[in-house]
């Protein structure tokens, strides 16, 4: 953290020096205006820049020393610390609320700066790795993964320097392990399609009929959502366009009579409330599908997901659906995913809505994404 203070004649010219100086994401702290004989009313404006970069805080303080137009909070030889106000004045003088302020203001820059920029620089010892790093975690992978990769790396490159190719290769091999393009439907069989509010269980539903009627698959499309408005609609839109038959009412597995059909059904979002859950359970049970498809959004971060780890694996899910992934190119929640629920990545979908085909999962495109590489994963 970097505190410091800027004077000028004017509210907006001080704010200016802050802009200027400490970037946009600096948070004002204070105002005040200062008398001064000499120059006449002037202007204080006290500022924070939290989590400043090591270029940051080089052009804040070049040198460490003070400007004669900016006050900075700094260790001044000639002023007590916080701690050494009331002891150490002369009886009597009591220190006024903005010396009391500037002081805490020293503390907070010897306490918190160096320690900011020391994290950071010192990480890894190298700029290469540290780049890395950031862009691992940048791109929503968790944090003991990203150690863990790091670890792997000093064992697999323990004194050639080449890290990153290193991560990349383990990154890759991971994915392997998780990545199992695409999925066979054949006639009779039925797949029900899972997810979390709005990661795109009807598009994917949707897409997934457009590519079996191109194989001249016969498929009836089945909607067991009675909670979004609209639902049935949506997917009759399907049925419509494909010209496939939709009900709402599925088969079950005491039908004697075999059908040459793919059943193809969507369900409402799971939800937090157990019973709903339980209810849905029993409708899919009934069903005894044999794919259960679970559809991620890549905009579901992994934090949010990790709330639902157990109630998506009540569902027992066979296969993964990663969506919207031309929205973001922090595809980090994919990993955790797939190892805590033991499923496979199936497909991904590149374009939002109903528009587009389900991709094959492309794993040095993937990589490239998480390592913040120029790689775009519909072409690749």
């Amino acid at each position: 953290m970097i505190i410091k203070s800027f004077t000028a004649e004017s509210a907006s010219a001080a704010l200016k020096k802050v802009r200027s100086e400490m970037g946009g994401d600096a948070v004002v702290l204070k105002t005040r205006e200062i008398k001064e004989p000499s120059s006449g009313n002037r202007v204080e404006i006290t500022a924070c820049l939290d989590k400043p970069s090591v270029a940051q805080a080089s052009a804040i303080f070049p040198d460490r020393k003070s400007d004669p137009v900016t006050k900075t909070a700094q260790v001044d030889n000639d002023r007590p610390s916080c701690f050494e106000l009331e002891g150490n004045r002369e009886p009597g003088k009591q220190p006024d609320i903005y010396e009391k302020l500037a002081a805490i203001e020293n503390r907070l820059t010897r306490l918190a700066h160096p320690n900011e920029i020391g994290t950071t620089t010192s990480r890894f010892g190298d700029r290469t790795r540290q780049g890395t790093y950031e862009n691992l975690k940048d791109a929503d992978l968790p944090e003991n993964y990203i150690e863990s990769l790091f670890e792997r790396a000093g064992e697999k490159e323990p004194a050639s320097g080449k890290c990153a190719a290193a991560i990349r290769d383990l990154l890759t091999g991971d994915l392997a392990e998780i990545v199992q393009p695409g999925f066979t439907l054949n006639s009779g069989e039925k797949a029900v399609f899972l997810g979390l509010p709005a990661s795109g269980k009807t598009s994917v539903m949707g897409k997934t009929a457009a590519l079996l009627v191109a194989k001249k698959k016969k498929v009836r499309l089945v909607s067991l959502d009675n909670l979004k408005v609209g639902a049935f609609e949506e997917i009759n839109s399907y049925a419509d366009l494909l010209g496939l038959d939709m009900t709402d009412v599925p088969a079950t597995r005491k039908e004697k009579k075999k059908t040459e059909e793919i059943l193809l059904v969507d369900t409402p979002a799971i939800s937090r409330q157990e019973d709903k859950r339980k209810e849905l359970q029993n409708k899919i049970e009934t069903l005894n599908p044999g794919y259960r498809v679970l559809v991620l959004s890549a905009l579901q971060r992994t934090t949010d997901v990790e709330d639902f780890y157990e109630s998506l694996k009540e569902f027992k899910p066979t296969h993964l659906v990663l969506t919207m992934t031309d929205l973001t190119r922090r595809l980090g929640a994919l990993v955790p995913v797939c190892r805590e629920l033991g499923v496979k990545l199936a497909f991904v979908t590149c374009a939002p809505g109903g528009i587009g085909r389900l991709e094959v999962p492309d794993i040095k495109a993937i990589v490239g994404s998480l390592l913040n590489e120029e790689v775009n994963l519909e072409q690749a």
